[in-house]
C-alpha cells in the first residue's frame, strides 16, 4: 500500500494560491491594527509630546524587555519545536 499524503497535482495550485492569498489579507489586517493604534495614539495626543513619550526612559526600558522577551521565548519554543518535530517523524 502507498500511504503517501502527496497533494494531487490540480489542488497543488488552488492550495498555494488559497493559503497566498490567506497570508497576504493576514498581513494586511496586521499592519492596519498597528498603523491605526499608531495614529490613534498621534491623534490623541500633540506631536511634541508624541515624540517625547517615544524617547521617554520607561517607553525606552519597556521597548527593550519586550524584545529581549521576545527573543527569548521565541529561542525557548524554538529548542522545543525542533527536536519535537523531529522525533515525531521517526519511522
Amino acid at each position: 500500500m502507498n500511504w503517501s499524503f502527496a497533494p494531487v497535482e490540480s489542488q497543488s495550485g488552488v492550495r498555494s494560491k488559497f493559503f497566498k492569498g490567506f497570508l497576504a489579507a493576514a498581513v494586511g489586517v496586521l499592519v492596519f491594527f498597528f498603523l491605526s493604534l499608531l495614529l490613534s495614539l498621534a491623534a490623541s495626543t500633540s506631536v511634541d509630546r508624541f515624540l517625547g513619550l517615544l524617547v521617554a526612559p520607561d517607553i525606552r526600558f519597556a521597548v527593550r524587555l519586550s524584545f529581549i522577551t521576545a527573543t527569548l521565548s521565541t529561542f525557548v519554543a524554538m529548542c522545543v519545536a525542533v527536536p519535537g518535530a523531529y522525533g515525531s517523524d521517526a519511522r
